[in-house]
Parts: structure tokens; sequence; C-alpha cells
């Protein structure tokens, strides 16, 4: 068996205050990147109700629009009624 090669030992220990840094670093932006995803995951969910309710809104104006364009129908022609009459 191989033993274990001092020069290749002293120089990780050398290294190691880089290794922790790096993977504090990296431990950070996971963090960051998973606090990220969930922020536009609740925005997402948030468009997608704003988004039906703007749609029901819209089913509500077509109907009252619908409505409105009978009442009008309906009125001009008792107007033209009245108008035959006198």
């Amino acid at each position: 068996m191989e033993t274990i090669n001092p020069v290749l030992i002293n120089t990780l220990l050398q290294q190691s205050p880089i290794i922790i840094v790096m993977a504090v670093i990296g431990y950070i932006m996971w963090s960051y990147i998973k606090e990220k995803n969930k922020v536009i995951k609740d925005k997402d969910e948030q468009i997608m109700h704003n988004q039906d309710k703007l749609m029901e809104l819209y089913g509500k104006a077509v109907d009252s629009q619908t409505k409105l364009t009978l009442a009008i129908e309906e009125l001009r022609k008792d107007v033209e009624r009245n108008a035959k009459i006198s």
C-alpha cells in the first residue's frame, strides 16, 4: 500500500481556509436561490388567482354589456311605437 503523501496533506491543510470560505459562500448562494424560488412561486400563485378574478369580472362585464344592449334595443322600440302613436 502506498503511504499518504505528506506534501499533499500539507497542501490541503494550507488550502483549508479557502475551502471553508467557498463552502460557506456556496451554502449562502443555495439559501438565497431557494428563497427567491419560493418568492417566485408565491407571486405565480398570486398572478393565477388575480387572473381568475379578472376572467370572472370580464364575464360579468360581457353579461352586463349584453343586458345593456337588449335594454337599449327595447327602449328604441318603445320610442318608435310612441312616435307612431303620436
